[in-house]
Order: structure tokens, then sequence, then C-alpha cells
């Protein structure tokens, strides 16, 4: 594997901590966790004791607990699931609001993004349609992964049609039916042919998208989340393990990251070393 300067991010579902972000190697653990299926994306709850993945062969989100958060090596399976393929039968990504109390699958079926309510935080299982969604196919009908901003009135949507990242604002936050596309959009495809997922830092200053080439590809960005202002670092980290990269993940100290695909199955961990 090789190791390159990378300027990390973090990633609790929306980006909430403040932290430096400078990588000086990264390596990979030989931790791995084997979910089965087809994962296409992956996300933690606020403080790492539970993980969600997105199965495209069962459209399952499965939960999962961490004795020892944003460890792998002690995942155990919770046996909750919520099954969205009413909505999507090719569920890519998921994605919480900053409590947990609503989430969001977008899929490639229906080139749409729908919300979900939570009755318990992070408990999947208490998960209900809220019969919201937004259309994206005047944008990309191949919709990998979508994030927010951390309070909620800014989406970003990687789509792998036009290798492009689309912005899009909302009235009312963490509420997708108050969505508007902004018109303004970051072209990826001179790094990755088939992005995969995007994450930011927490200032909105730094965005990471990882793709099937495997690369972590580093972009700056003048105006904080805002892609009008994004240029390409020039900086990038090569992980060998997962040959179609579809999920990325930072834990809130920048320590560690997750990478998963759905060639594979598996969550694979990492360790920065600073």
């Amino acid at each position: 594997q090789a190791n390159e300067n990378f300027s990390s991010t973090v990633s609790t579902g929306f980006t909430t901590d403040a932290l430096p972000f400078t990588l000086g190697t990264a390596s990979y653990d030989n931790v791995s966790y084997n979910i089965g299926g087809s994962i296409y994306g992956m996300t933690f709850n606020n403080t790492g004791s539970k993980m969600y993945v997105v199965d495209q062969v069962s459209d399952l989100v499965k939960q999962y607990s961490l004795p020892t958060p944003f460890d792998i090596s002690t995942v155990t399976n919770d046996n909750v699931t919520f099954n969205v393929g009413s909505q999507d039968g090719n569920p890519t990504a998921i994605e919480f609001n900053d409590n947990g109390t609503k989430m969001f699958v977008p899929g490639t079926a229906t080139s749409h993004v729908y919300q979900y309510s939570l009755s318990t935080a992070f408990n999947v299982s208490t998960a209900s349609y809220d019969n919201v969604s937004f259309f994206f196919n005047n944008q990309d009908f191949q919709v990998r992964d979508i994030k927010f901003n951390p309070n909620g009135t800014k989406m970003f949507m990687v789509g792998t049609n036009s290798d492009r990242v689309y912005q899009y604002s909302l009235s009312s936050p963490f509420n997708i039916s108050t969505l508007s596309y902004d018109n303004v959009n970051l072209y990826v495809g001179s790094q990755e042919s088939t992005p995969g997922t995007i994450v930011f830092n927490n200032t909105g200053s730094k965005l990471f998208m990882l793709g099937w080439g495997r690369n972590i590809h580093q972009y700056s960005l003048s105006t904080p989340y805002n892609l009008s202002g994004a240029s390409y670092d020039n900086v990038n980290y090569y992980a060998t393990e997962e040959s179609f990269a579809e999920g990325l993940y930072f834990n809130p100290d920048g320590s560690r990251f997750f990478i998963v695909g759905p060639r594979r199955n598996k969550v694979y961990q990492y360790t920065n070393v600073y």
C-alpha cells in the first residue's frame, strides 16, 4: 500500500468536531469485518458505538454495535435492520442528521434520496418513511452518496454518470422536501472516473472524494461548503483493500478511517499516524 501526504477529515455523520486533520502516514490495521451481501455505504453514530451499512442485495440498512468505539475488531451484529426496498431497490448510502432522529438513503434505481424518522435516535428498528423524497435525475441518475453540512442547510450529491459533486440548499434544515439545486457542481472525473463517496472537514474548507480507483483525493474550498470555489490539491491516498470503494468514514479525532465497497463487502480499518 502506498502512503502519500494526505490532510484527512473527520466525519461523525455530519462532521462536527474541530481538529487539525494533518496526516503524516496511513496504514491498514489488518482489521476488517465481513458484512456479506453487497455493501455500498456506511456510517457511524456520533460516539462510534454503532455502525450502519447499506446492503444493495437485501435493500437493508443493517445496524451493529462496537463495545470499543470506532474499533471494528469489536463489532457485534445487533440483528437490527430496516428495509428501504419499497423506496429504492438499489440503495447506495446512508446518512443521519446531527442527533440521529432522521435518516437519509439515496439510490440508483429511482435516482431519489428518501427521508425517514427514527423514534429512538440512531436505532434503525424504529425508522419509518416520511413520504418525503427528492429526485436527482435533472443532475445525475447514478446517485452514489449524499452528505450534509453540520447544520443541515446544505446537501451534496455524488453522481457517477457525470463524475460530479452537486450542491443543494435546504430552507428547512435536514428536511429534503425543501431542497433546491444551487446550480453549482464540482467535476472530479479528472481524478476519479467512478466517484463513490465524499466527506468534508468540520469547517467545510476541505473535501475528500473516494471512488472505485481506490484513491482518496483532497480538494480545497475557498468558501466553506461552497463547491464553486473548489480546487484539487494534487494530494491523494491509495488504499488497496477494497477494489470498488464506495464508503469512507473518519472517526472524530482523525486517527482512524474506514473504507467499504461491494466487491469484497468488508469494512476495512486504517490508522493515521501524525
